[in-house]
């Protein structure tokens, strides 16, 4: 599963250094190879190549193009990651993300129900696409809008 997530140093550092799967995009889907963290100019450190171009440009910290003129250079991140299929009994302690009544995707605690077309429900009648169990390091997700990138990003 990939995710197109916005400009995170710290995750691009990660994929960087192989200590997790993913890539750096521009807005157009260009991968990107990052050459420097600490380039030059004090507001654009970052600089690198674009895939198809031998020109260097440079980004901010926030990954906003330095010599761009519109946004289709700005940085992303995609970031493969793989949801572990987890088997749950009724009544186990979980954890998953439905879509709220404004249209934003939100983890929320719950009970298990059962599995159904290939979404999860849990016993208040919510409908999740992911489903975790409820533990330490999932925990801190309840009621927030965090990706499920998140728990490879923390550390």
């Amino acid at each position: 599963m990939n995710q197109v997530k916005n400009f995170d140093l710290k995750l691009v550092k990660k994929i960087a250094n192989k200590a997790i799967n993913g890539r750096i995009v521009t807005t157009e889907g260009k991968t990107v190879t990052l050459t420097t963290f600490e380039g030059g100019n004090y507001e654009y450190p970052l600089e690198g190549y674009i895939e198809g171009s031998k020109v260097k440009h440079t980004w901010s910290i926030e990954g906003g193009c330095g010599e761009c003129y519109d946004n289709k250079n700005d940085l992303f991140i995609e970031v493969s990651y793989n949801i572990p299929e987890h088997s749950f009994e009724t009544f186990d302690k979980v954890i998953g993300i439905f879509e709220d009544k404004y249209g934003y995707e939100r983890w929320h605690a719950d009970f298990y129900s059962h599995e159904e077309a290939g979404l999860h429900y849990g016993i208040s009648g919510r409908k999740y696409t992911i489903c975790l169990p409820w533990n330490e390091k999932t925990a801190r997700l309840n009621n927030t809008r965090e990706p499920a990138t998140s728990l490879i990003i923390k550390d």
